[in-house]
């Protein structure tokens, strides 16, 4: 099967995608509808050092309990910390009439949270980037699958995120992979681009960062807020030592 993937994907991340939508494609066949990327692979910023690939599937119809068991146990064989995939399988009913909470029938992250048909607040933030800004690896085009998810549900699931993933950040970082303070600042600056001017950013430095940069630049906050520069938010991936909230002076 081929695929096709965005211009800036890294080698590396072309074969792990090939390798694995070969995999999960063989175990759904005729039932999937489509393969898509969302966040910063879809959105070209990706950064291969700290960026999940994230990836939605489209099924006609529910994967059986045998399906959903192949696919768990392909992604934990090839995820690592280098090899960060989250993957969630929706069907088309589901996608093209969405509600809040909104069914999944299989969510797989590859720091262990695992769940299988469960409604779900935070998918819907994903199905709203995708919809927006997403990428069609293969099958049907974004916009004759993908219905469009109220902005109400997206702000109430971006938010939802922060404080979800507050306990897995703050007693196993190292597990998930990111700086608790960073992915939070990165995430509240997600969160006030999109109150203020309806932007869709996935949560990366790249997205939020230089948008916190510009908005930054624009109500002069450089020297009261936020001592970021272009310069430190690139030397400083993984870190927040540039990235702190200074005390109002």
């Amino acid at each position: 099967m081929k695929y096709k993937f965005p211009k800036n994907t890294p080698k590396f991340v072309r074969k792990v995608l090939s390798e694995t939508l070969s995999s999960v494609h063989s175990v759904l066949r005729d039932n999937l509808i489509g393969i898509y990327l969302y966040g910063s692979l879809a959105m070209e910023c990706f950064n291969p050092k700290s960026s999940d690939i994230d990836i939605i599937l489209i099924a006609r119809k529910r994967p059986s309990k045998e399906q959903r068991k192949k696919i768990i146990e392909h992604l934990k064989g090839v995820c690592s910390k280098n090899r960060r995939i989250e993957l969630s399988i929706l069907r088309e009913d589901v996608v093209q009439n969405p509600q809040y909470p909104i069914m999944v029938d299989l969510h797989f992250e590859y720091w262990g949270d695992i769940f299988e048909n469960e409604k779900d607040n935070e998918i819907l933030s994903n199905l709203y980037t995708t919809k927006k800004r997403g990428f069609c690896v293969w099958g049907m085009p974004i916009n004759d699958v993908f219905s469009e998810i109220p902005a109400q549900y997206h702000l109430r699931s971006v938010m939802e995120d922060i404080e979800h993933t507050r306990k897995y950040l703050h007693e196993n970082p190292k597990l998930v992979g990111y700086d608790p303070a960073v992915y939070w600042i990165l995430g509240s600056c997600r969160i006030l681009a999109f109150i203020r001017e309806k932007k869709c950013f996935p949560n990366s430095k790249e997205g939020n960062g230089d948008w916190l940069i510009c908005l930054n630049n624009t109500m002069k906050w450089s020297n009261r807020y936020f001592p970021i520069t272009k310069e430190k938010r690139k030397s400083t991936f993984g870190t927040i030592k540039n990235w702190r909230l200074l005390p109002i002076t």
